[in-house]
């Protein structure tokens, strides 16, 4: 529960309010440097109360945007976001962090109005004073959300064309199967060590911090799921790098000798992932077909270019040439100089896709701003 309940929203004064905490209690929860710790120290507090203050914590979660926490303690309610879904966001945090708009585009707004975020989620994200701030903060109260309201946050991403991110939260999944080889004495064991194995792995993709997440990780592969049927088993991953690693034989011999050690009284003497190739064509389409986010040194060009930004016409001419949101449109002309403008176009941009990037140096070279163009082309 330390993972998922949110101290900071708004629970604390309900508490108050209905009785179960005391002004003392507020200031120890406050006292505490983490989201995690917070949340400890609630819960704590709540264990040496009595079972109506129980019951009035249920209630209290039950009208605000708790309801994964329902879901942990009574089942009732959404499911909280999946661990895998953590670790995978929580892997390209510094990334999601530098991409999303929340700034020059309505994606605040856009989830309240789909009830991913309260008001007092809203006047926490707008308190920060920076937009990587605000960003931090969107994410920091997401991974505090329930998987409903983590699948309408994704929706709010599409509505304000920010889609190519998406893949940084959820990844690519792809389906494969582990086939065991015993040894020649011990084939009639095949169900019973495909039981025992599959067991192991359950636990220990549930466990976060477990071998096999942590050295799959490091490949930049996520197991998501384990299920009976030869051993089924599902893996996340996000670059089409990673993918040429899956078709490899990479994932063979760490299955073969992080596990055969493990069965070796069994007669386990090799495991072979098996990923047909359809679904090595499928996540193939797919990994050609999204759009990525703009890429490091793009970005990098771009903050550059506010150096010379009093030098950049931006008008409705330059806009029409680029593929902008309306809200983003609004943000860059409603600036009252021309430098602002362009520090703003500037802004935005390296929040796009990284297909736009030349975009805007063929939208320069169309109104002939062929010396600014040159100087991004040059910066990257």
């Amino acid at each position: 529960m330390c993972t998922y309940l949110d101290p900071d929203c708004g629970i604390i004064p309900l508490l108050i309010s209905a009785r179960v905490f005391a002004t003392c209690d507020k200031e120890r929860v406050l006292a505490c440097e983490t989201e995690n710790e917070k949340a400890g120290e609630i819960i704590t507090i709540l264990s040496r109360r009595s079972n109506s203050s129980y019951r009035s914590f249920i209630s209290i979660l039950e009208n605000m945007d708790q309801e994964h926490i329902l879901y942990i303690l009574n089942e009732n309610g959404s499911p909280p976001i999946s661990k895998v879904h953590l670790r995978l966001i929580n892997k390209q945090r510094e990334q999601i962090v530098k991409h999303i708009d929340s700034t020059h585009t309505s994606l605040v707004e856009k989830l309240v109005s789909l009830d991913v975020f309260t008001d007092i989620d809203r006047q926490r994200v707008e308190a920060k004073q920076t937009p990587l701030k605000r960003n931090r903060q969107i994410l920091t109260i997401l991974l505090r959300k329930s998987k409903r309201r983590f699948d309408k946050f994704l929706v709010a991403l599409n509505r304000t064309e920010q889609g190519h991110l998406i893949s940084l939260f959820q990844g690519i999944q792809i389906n494969a199967t582990l086939h065991l080889n015993l040894s020649d004495d011990s084939q009639a064991e095949l169900e019973a060590v495909e039981t025992l194995l599959r067991k192991t792995l359950e636990r220990e993709i549930e466990d976060e911090e477990s071998e096999i997440n942590n050295e799959l990780d490091d490949m930049g592969i996520h197991a998501s799921g384990v299920e009976e049927g030869s051993i089924r088993i599902w893996f996340k991953f996000l670059t089409r790098e990673t993918l040429k690693i899956m078709r490899s034989d990479k994932l063979d011999k760490w299955f073969t000798e992080r596990y055969c050690v493990v069965f070796f009284d069994k007669g386990l003497e090799s495991i072979h992932v098996d990923i047909p190739e359809a679904e090595f064509e499928r996540c193939e389409r797919i990994c050609l077909n999204r759009q990525t986010p703009m890429k490091p040194e793009h970005q990098q060009a771009l903050r550059f270019t506010k150096t010379i930004a009093d030098e950049i016409l931006v008008n409705e001419v330059l806009l029409d040439e680029l593929s902008l949101y309306e809200c983003r449109r609004d943000a860059i002309l409603s600036q009252s100089s021309d430098e602002d403008k362009a520090k703003v176009l500037m802004d935005v941009m390296a929040c796009r896709p990284d297909c736009e990037f030349q975009q805007l140096l063929h939208a320069l070279r169309r109104t002939q701003q062929e010396n600014s163009a040159s100087f991004i082309g040059e910066k990257y």
